[in-house]
């Protein structure tokens, strides 16, 4: 035998044979088959949103005795009798360290801050179902149970705990999936649900402890050992794992080796010891996690260590060994139906009620309370690790057993949508509405979200015009903030932008020049004989606007603990004071130090920088930044496109074939979020293409700028003459077709960037002559006056054309003026070279490069009438020609992802909506 067993399945091993000495074998087969089914479960019901706990738990059903067990030799193959104890050995272990994230994850200084109505809603949603299910479990008791064995005064306590527990693992990730942690509904119910974990798991050890207990005289001494080690923990190991955690450093860069061992040590002796005085060694564990220190997301780093072998193998094994103990076919009456319905509709209704009458108690709305009563109802995976323990302490027989399970699966199932019927995101946008004041009650509200009253209006007239932005009306900015790596063009672009307002470190004005703007210079200044000093004041560079930028930093919410505590943290401080969420994020620290950037200087023009951060469902993204946009009033998205810093600006491929593919390096989970901002965007859009944009912040500026008038020339090489021996800070070119998204680029240019005091720039004029309106035309010449010097505008000779058509002029004018990454190339993402020849008339042109939207963006909407000028009564228009093969052409446009071929600059594509 033992060769055999050598020679493996050569020597006629049977893998499906247990073998008490060699378990691993079989324990392999059953551990993979667990944890494919479950994972197969668990993707269509992850649809429906339900917890991942649902799919192991029918996962455990189907292959127990209710499915497979009737299979022939199924179970006596796969899951024999001896090989359920190594099961069960590994899933309590498993369970042992879920039960210390559980009180990781809890913070009772949630339940302190919300003590009134937290205590209120987590007392009433206790005490009714603990009192119905007390009195149900009388006919329980007598029905199912083994009187001879265990008391009716230990029974109905059991049932009571069972029926009144709410399961916060389950409800945390269900609040923010449905993204209500950050509203009053969900404060509501985390602080009451951290509550009630506490006193249940307190009410199931006391009961334990009855149950194991043999007199009274050792009910007390198990009582008077378990509050002795609770004050030891919390009073001396407490602060022992503080002073640990600050001497290895654990709280700046992360638990080390010896706090994670101390950590492990103190999990497993807890859980002994609770085990040993006849309580449970899960509650040990549990009081373990609650110790642990709070500070610098401590919690949430032990969590990333441990997490993912206890989710992914542990808990799978655990909830499938209580669906392998589930037998259906125990349910085979109708008196044992009607109990178990009587279990369901008892547990969702009592604990309903409870709550529900506790919150309008404390005077939330009839909708509010609703949510929280239903949320309260959740049971999840914590009322089957009860029900397990009643199983194992013999209090409950497998018929019951059964039955509470259906009920645990029935109760966790309709959590998300009775709480969506009841708590729909059209009333959470009224509610939120109503408290800021921005809308009586009464007003009418369209269930869209979108308020029909005087007051639907207010956002639209709070954005700032193109005529205003300029002048008075501050230019609101939401930018999404990805990564450290988009960060660093995004705080140059920023920086450029606030110079605006801003003088030299000697109060003057320092302004860079054109290039072709100072090779003419010195032939103006000897025609006309005047100094320097004598032109120095002839043009005033423009004032900038206002400038108020908002960060918003969105992190996916996965299957993860860890990401459930980081989801948790972001609400709470976003709900708190704003230092305290900065401290937690270095990257919103340094987007909002930027503001530090700007000092005073003689034009005025604030800069307000402000950021926040969510853990929410990838899913979920594209609508959060909408309705922040909205929120926030919003007249630019920027969206920062990711390029691999491996990939800027040479690595990047310029053959036609990588050009199809991916020219910027960007994922196409990144392409999808851009295209679902363009798509659903309430505002102009800038995609932002980072190729080195940050690379040379260190810059050389003229001290002694001079003014000339605009420069109206026919060709591009003279516009560059002497760019080659002065160093530039930046430099613009601009294409301008007069689409609705080159007029929203202008106008956002000429408000931030084209003021800015470090920025040149070259606008080729490709719209045919009299295609825009006199008002566009007057705008367009005013901010190129007012940028003397440092703008040229270089218009396309329809009637002698020097280049082979308006592509190869374009195409020509970005590859000799682009020369570098720190460079800008602004575009409008409809502009399109599909069809254009060099013989094309002016009319076919208007048409071509002409197509606006249907409503005009708030930002340029005083510029919207101009685009459809030029095209006289013709509607029709050429959309992007975007292949269907590629989401960077679709997302960025087919000219953004053709000129990368003819240039390494940075790249920025406006979209108006």
């Amino acid at each position: 035998m033992s060769a055999a067993n050598q020679a493996g399945v050569f020597g006629g091993l049977n893998p499906t044979e247990y073998n008490s000495s060699d378990p691993i074998v079989l324990f392999i087969i059953q551990l993979v088959l667990i944890l494919v089914v479950c994972r197969a479960l668990h993707y269509p019901l992850s649809i429906l949103r339900q917890p991942r706990v649902i799919a192991e738990v029918i996962g455990g059903i189907l292959l127990g005795p209710s499915v497979m067990g009737h299979v022939p030799n199924f179970n006596e193959t796969i899951f024999p009798d001896d090989s359920v104890p190594i099961i069960t050995l590994v899933a309590n272990l498993g369970l042992v360290f879920f039960l210390f994230l559980v009180g990781l994850e809890l913070d009772l200084s949630m339940a302190w801050k919300n003590l009134r109505i937290s205590g209120s809603v987590a007392a009433l949603g206790m005490a009714v179902p603990f009192g119905l299910g007390f009195a149900v479990s009388w006919g329980l008791y007598n029905q199912f149970s083994d009187t001879a064995t265990i008391s009716f005064g230990l029974y109905g306590l059991f049932v009571g705990v069972a029926m009144a527990i709410t399961a916060f693992p389950v409800l945390a990730r269900i609040l923010t999936e449905l993204k209500l942690l950050s509203t009053y509904v969900g404060t509501v119910v985390m602080s009451a649900g951290v509550s009630n974990d506490l006193v249940g798991w307190i009410l199931l050890a006391l009961t334990v402890a009855l149950v194991n207990a043999s007199s009274g005289i050792i009910i007390l001494y198990i009582i008077l050992v378990a509050v002795g080690w609770i004050v030891i923990l919390f009073f001396a190991i407490k602060p022992c794992l503080r002073w640990l955690a600050r001497r290895t450093g654990s709280f700046e860069n992360g638990p080390s080796q010896f706090m994670m061992f101390t950590i492990f040590i103190l999990i497993v002796g807890s859980a002994f010891l609770t085990d040993i005085i006849g309580v449970h060694p899960i509650f040990g564990a549990f009081l373990a996690g609650l110790v642990i220190p709070r500070e610098h997301n401590f919690p949430v780093l032990i969590t990333e260590k441990i997490e993912d072998l206890i989710t992914l193998v542990f808990l799978p094994l655990y909830f499938a060994l209580s669906g392998l103990k589930t037998n259906l076919g125990l349910l085979n009456d109708g008196i044992t139906w009607a109990y178990t319905i009587a279990i369901i509709f008892i547990a969702l209704g009592s604990k309903f009620i409870g709550a529900a009458f506790a919150a309008r108690a404390n005077k939330l709305l009839w909708r509010e309370s609703f949510a929280v009563g239903i949320l309260m109802s959740c049971k999840g995976l914590v009322e089957l690790i009860v029900l397990n323990v009643g199983l194992n302490a013999g209090i409950l027989t497998s018929r019951v057993f059964t039955m509470f399970v259906v009920m645990a699966l029935v109760c966790t199932f309709v959590t998300t949508p009775f709480t969506t019927l009841a708590y729909p995101v059209w009333y959470q946008k009224k509610v939120a509405m109503w408290r800021r004041g921005e809308i009586q009650w009464d007003d009418p509200f369209d269930r869209s979200g979108n308020n029909n009253s005087a007051n639907a209006g207010e956002a639209d007239s709070r954005r700032a015009s193109a005529e205003t932005v300029r002048e008075s009306m501050p230019l609101n900015l939401l930018v999404m903030l990805h990564s450290a790596d988009s960060f660093i063009g995004l705080s140059s672009f920023f920086k450029i932008m606030m110079t605006s307002t801003v003088g030299d470190a000697h109060g003057g004005d320092v302004l860079s020049q054109h290039p072709a703007v100072r090779s003419a210079a010195a032939s103006t200044t000897a025609s006309t004989g005047r100094s320097e000093k004598e032109e120095e004041h002839a043009t005033v560079p423009p004032r900038g606007a206002d400038l108020k930028v908002h960060g918003l930093r969105l992190n996916e919410l996965t299957e993860r603990t860890s990401a459930l505590m980081r989801a948790s943290n972001d609400e709470t401080r976003n709900a708190g004071s704003v230092s305290a969420h900065l401290r937690e994020d270095v990257l919103l620290q340094s987007f909002v130090s930027l503001a530090s950037e700007q000092h005073s200087g003689a034009r005025g023009g604030r800069t307000m920088f402000s950021a926040t951060s969510t853990t929410i469902p990838e899913g979920l993204f594209v609508s959060y930044t909408v309705s922040k946009a909205e929120e926030y009033v919003s007249d630019v998205i920027i969206v920062p496109w990711p390029v691999p810093r491996s990939a800027t600006p040479a690595a990047v491929s310029v053959s036609t074939t990588a050009l199809s593919e991916n020219p910027f390096g960007a994922s196409a989970r990144a392409a999808k979020l851009a295209a679902g901002i363009l798509d659903t965007s309430p505002c102009g859009v800038a995609i932002f293409v980072d190729r080195g944009f940050g690379d040379n912040d260190c810059v050389e500026l003229h001290t002694t700028p001079q003014r000339d008038q605009v420069m109206i020339v026919s060709d591009a090489a003279s516009m560059y003459a002497l760019r080659s021996h002065v160093v530039e800070s930046r430099h613009i070119v601009f294409p301008f077709f007069g689409t609705a998204d080159d007029i929203l680029a202008l106008t956002f240019l000429s408000a931030r960037l084209f003021p800015a005091l470090m920025v040149t720039a070259t606008v080729l004029r490709c719209d045919s002559p009299g295609a825009m309106s006199e008002d566009v035309e007057g705008r367009f010449e005013s901010f190129a006056t007012a940028a003397a010097g440092r703008v040229v505008v270089v218009r396309y000779d329809f009637e002698k054309p020097q280049f082979a058509g308006i592509k190869d002029f374009v195409t020509t004018t970005v590859a000799s003026e682009l020369t570098s990454a720190t460079d800008l190339l602004v575009l409008g993402r409809s502009t399109s070279f599909t069809s254009l020849t060099s013989d094309e008339s002016r009319t076919s042109l208007a048409n071509v490069s002409t197509s606006p939207p249907t409503s005009p963006p708030p930002l340029a909407r005083t510029m919207s009438s101009a685009t459809t000028a030029g095209a006289g009564a013709s509607s029709s228009t050429t959309t992007i020609a975007a292949s269907s093969s590629s989401a960077v052409n679709t997302v960025l446009g087919d000219t953004a992802t053709g000129l990368v071929r003819v240039c390494s600059a940075s790249v920025l594509v406006f979209s108006a909506h």
